[in-house]
């Protein structure tokens, strides 16, 4: 399946442009992905490019190259007591979930692609940690590795859920949260891009997980409409986005990809 930022470079919002282009027709599920209902994992997460970096961030292990699969940087307690490490793509691409970790059967998970993280500035500087976390870091805060990936639910023909996980380096996810966290209530409205995009967004209640999440809407004036829950786990933000929204990412299904990051981070 394409990259989504390759078709559609005029936001590069990575889990909304899964659906902003009308991306899944399942020509990315064939083959790739578990159906859940042998309760064997799709073995396409881990594979691929397994030492690759998101283009243009730093490498994983902080020395110019990346770091081996299943290292990554070890770093002290974070959050709720957990041990925490800076994960690469490799180790994120493995952290992913695949249809056997999810609550229930019939989902159907496509290999998650590396992201480059969008580093343009909007028009209202405070709204800028908002679309800092929705690019997977940028402007002010810039993440080591991000990816994204669509889920199918049971009985859908086509995606309707979508994750993104970005790493990044010791006390920069619980920075770019808190940012945007406080930047919600008050941002309201910004533009972005070129041609200029103007996007909406609105606080929703905040959901118990991880060591700390958020919730909102956004939509935008080429059609997009979606729902975001957003979590931190350790190093790493976890983003699901619905495409309707007024649907929420199934909480089971949010919290099973975010257990799945917080164990990776203790391995």
């Amino acid at each position: 399946m394409p990259s989504a930022r390759k078709r559609l470079t005029a936001a590069a919002v990575a889990p909304l442009l899964l659906f902003a282009v009308g991306c899944s027709d399942d020509s990315g599920n064939s083959g790739n992905n578990a159906d859940g209902k042998s309760g064997s994992p799709t073995t396409s997460a881990t594979t691929g490019s397994s030492n690759t970096s998101a283009p243009g961030s730093p490498q994983a292990s902080g020395s110019g190259t990346p770091a081996p699969s299943g290292s990554g940087t070890s770093r002290p307690s974070d959050g709720k007591g957990s041990p925490a490490k800076t994960l690469n793509a490799a180790q994120l691409r493995a952290a992913f979930v695949v249809a056997a970790d999810l609550p229930s059967t019939g989902w159907r998970v496509t290999t998650p692609e590396v992201e480059e993280p969008d580093v343009s500035t909007v028009d209202k500087p405070a709204c800028q940690p908002i679309m800092d976390l929705m690019g997977g870091g940028g402007a002010t805060h810039a993440s080591v590795a991000h990816i994204s990936g669509e889920l199918t639910p049971p009985g859908a023909a086509k995606s309707q859920y979508a994750f993104s996980l970005a790493s990044y380096q010791p006390g920069a996810a619980e920075k770019l949260l808190k940012d945007a966290k406080a930047a919600l209530p008050s941002c309201g409205t910004f533009r972005y891009g070129t041609p200029s995009l103007t996007y909406h967004v609105t606080p929703l209640p905040t959901p118990n997980a991880g060591d700390e999440s958020i919730a909102f809407k956004v939509s935008s004036d080429f059609g997009l409409s979606a729902r975001m829950t957003t979590t931190r786990a350790g190093y790493v933000i976890v983003q699901g986005a619905s495409q309707n929204a007024d649907q929420e990412l199934p909480p089971g299904v949010h919290k099973a990809q975010t257990d799945k990051v917080t164990a990776a981070q203790r391995g």
